[in-house]
């Protein structure tokens, strides 16, 4: 039985979906009963509905199943956008004859200087999806652009076609200095929907929680908020959610947990519903982002 939190963690899932749904079908606002939800901005439970991920399965990782391609191009072209995460830089970012960055120093340098000369002329060229920050000595001096393309030569060097299974793959990125384990997570996600990594074994089980996921199963969980969950339990613990909750859901909402990482993306999403319950209940501002209409 559901304690009040875990039931709101289930009503929180129910209602951003159909909030999607209501949307998508072009209902008047607002589109679900919870005010929170329906006038603040919370990714989709699902990854795939998000638009930069519909873009980036349109213009990348189509191109990436559709051709005879190794791991090394899929794993750096999902890294790059993952990077930028945002569509106008992506189609500077891409190569005009190519379509695809070949996985070459040469090409990242030609990336290089394409985005360089789209920043000076005034545009932002980091959406800041993901927390990316020049750090350590090899960062001393260099602007973000120079550094992840400088972290995307060093991925060059790395044997990715020996990497089996999508777990081997995240291992070896994260022996990259300049990777830590939420970006990667992140693009590991965008991998298992390609056509080389369909039948990996762990398809449906690789996952590793960020902090605001984590954050969200010490709330699920009645933990205090900030403790820190091992990677290992907090993979357990999101698989075993995803278990017990088949019986509380409609049955394609289950199918969409299939990829664990959108059940981990719904706590962390959740931490944030929850902190913003709490500033509602104090009087206090809430943080949350309101939708403006501009993304899902």
């Amino acid at each position: 039985m559901l304690n009040h939190t875990q039931q709101r963690f289930i009503d929180f899932i129910l209602q951003r979906e159909e909030a999607r749904v209501n949307k998508l079908r072009g209902e008047p606002r607002p589109w679900c009963a919870d005010p929170i939800i329906a006038e603040r901005k919370f990714c989709n439970v699902n990854r795939e509905d998000d638009a930069v991920t519909m873009f980036i399965q349109k213009v990348i990782r189509q191109r990436l199943s559709d051709g005879d391609y190794g791991i090394d191009w899929c794993v750096i072209n999902i890294f790059l956008a993952r990077l930028f995460n945002h569509q106008p830089v992506l189609r500077e970012m891409l190569c005009p004859v190519d379509i695809l960055i070949r996985p070459t120093e040469e090409a990242l340098e030609a990336m290089y200087e394409r985005i360089e000369a789209y920043a000076a002329a005034g545009n932002t060229y980091l959406r800041g999806a993901y927390y990316v920050v020049v750090h350590g000595e090899e960062g001393k001096g260099k602007t973000t652009l120079r550094y992840y393309t400088d972290v995307a030569k060093k991925m060059l060097k790395l044997n990715w076609d020996a990497c089996a299974d999508l777990h081997e793959v995240a291992e070896l990125m994260l022996t990259v200095s300049g990777i830590g384990p939420f970006y990667c997570n992140q693009v590991v996600t965008d991998l298992r929907y390609l056509i080389q990594f369909e039948h990996a074994y762990d398809w449906s089980t690789f996952v590793w929680a960020g902090p605001g996921t984590q954050r969200g199963l010490n709330r699920f969980f009645g933990r205090d908020v900030k403790k820190a969950v091992a990677p290992k339990k907090a993979t357990a613990e999101i698989l075993q959610v995803r278990k017990d909750i088949q019986d509380l859901l409609p049955p394609r909402i289950c199918s969409i947990f299939h990829d664990p990482n959108n059940l981990s993306n719904c706590f962390c999403e959740f931490d944030k519903y929850e902190r913003a319950l709490d500033q509602e209940l104090d009087g206090k501002r809430i943080t949350i982002h309101k939708y403006t209409g501009k993304s899902n």
